[in-house]
């Protein structure tokens, strides 16, 4: 139940009018909302698939921890920075531009490449990058690589 309540003036005398709503549906709602919320950023955190959030400017906006350990980098670290920069070794830096234009223009890649740790370890990866859209709109591009 919500209940709003204001002072008024009504027939010359001061009043206070008060109005009542159920608001039970609305709170089922944004309960489900919730729980939806929290299992798809579980299953995004806990994923053993290495997972980078990306912006449509190639900008890291979020990874995983698998993402952290696999390529032995922080959280802080990574945001902002260019997703090619951080992971991407000089001999496939042509292969990155290429995959990140795909990517950013609405397409999607799957291959199996290398990329590279913070330490500069190779690490053999199958990549599947694809844009994530919201009424027509890209807001993100996920990377998951295992």
């Amino acid at each position: 139940m919500e209940i709003n309540s204001r002072f008024i003036f009504y027939s010359d005398q001061k009043s206070v009018l008060c109005v009542a709503r159920d608001i039970t549906s609305r709170k089922a709602y944004q309960n489900k909302l919730l729980l939806q919320n929290e299992f798809f950023g579980q299953l995004f955190e806990k994923s053993p698939s290495a997972i980078a959030m990306i912006d449509n400017d190639d900008r890291v906006m979020r990874v995983n921890e698998a993402f952290c350990d696999l390529f032995e980098y922080s959280q802080l670290e990574v945001e902002g920075h260019l997703i090619n920069d951080l992971v991407v070794s000089q001999a496939f830096k042509e292969e990155g531009q290429q995959y990140s234009e795909k990517t950013l223009g609405g397409g999607c890649v799957h291959s199996e490449t290398y990329r590279m740790s913070k330490s500069g370890k190779l690490i053999p990866v199958s990549v599947l990058a694809y844009p994530v859209i919201s009424k027509d709109q890209k807001i993100a591009l996920l990377c998951n690589l295992h």
